[in-house]
């Protein structure tokens, strides 16, 4: 079965009564240690789970031309602050003494599946690394500063989803629509419920398509 996971109640609540009974919902709560906690809880106990299919909404590098409303498909997760942190930049633990494991590949079948439905329904998106972290970007400088891989968009949840899923071995993809970009703050240029809805139409008609 497949399970959908997203960080808050508000970001699958129009999913979830969109969708066949064969799909399975949890909000995995905010951050990287949460997820990995509530994630990691609800698989051991439900073995039926054959998929974590990872949704909601992210903030867009504005330097990798992400738009709000563009939707986004991760081919990795990374996580960004996770390191040293000077003032203009972070730098990774890597060393002969330590070997930091921060990014997480996501070329599986469940990603082939999603992105050729995509491809099919005309939906655009863009497909690329994704960067996770465990305090959101307030300022332009701040993401330039944790993304130092060229991810496209940023969250807070989806590397520990990656994590947790490679360790018991499971597909897991991610989907995200851009609500925000990672900008100096500023609320009155945020789209999230435009963002939510935008996946919820087109996740539920993924679902109703593989289930018929």
């Amino acid at each position: 079965m497949d399970l959908v996971v997203s960080a808050t109640p508000r970001e699958q609540a129009e999913l979830r009564y969109s969708c066949p009974s064969e799909v399975l919902f949890l909000v995995s709560g905010v951050g990287l240690v949460e997820t990995t906690y509530t994630l990691t809880s609800y698989l051991l106990n439900h073995p039926e789970v054959s998929r974590v299919l990872n949704v909601g909404i992210a903030g867009g590098f504005a330097l990798s031309d992400i738009a709000v409303l563009d939707c986004c498909l991760a081919t990795s997760e990374t996580i960004g602050d996770l390191g040293i942190c000077f003032d203009s930049h972070i730098d990774t633990l890597d060393s002969a003494l330590i070997t930091m494991g921060n990014i997480f590949p996501c070329k599986n079948r469940s990603y082939q599946q999603l992105s050729t439905w995509l491809d099919q329904a005309h939906h655009p998106f863009y497909a690329g690394p994704f960067l996770s972290v465990n305090s959101v970007s307030g300022s332009f400088h701040r993401g330039e500063m944790v993304n130092r891989n060229a991810c496209i968009c940023e969250n807070m949840e989806g590397a520990a989803v990656a994590r947790v899923c490679l360790g018991l071995n499971l597909d897991w993809l991610e989907f995200r629509v851009v609500s925000n970009l990672v900008e100096n703050r500023n609320i009155a240029n945020w789209q999230i419920n435009p963002a939510i809805r935008k996946y919820s139409d087109m996740m539920a008609a993924f679902f109703q398509d593989i289930y018929p």
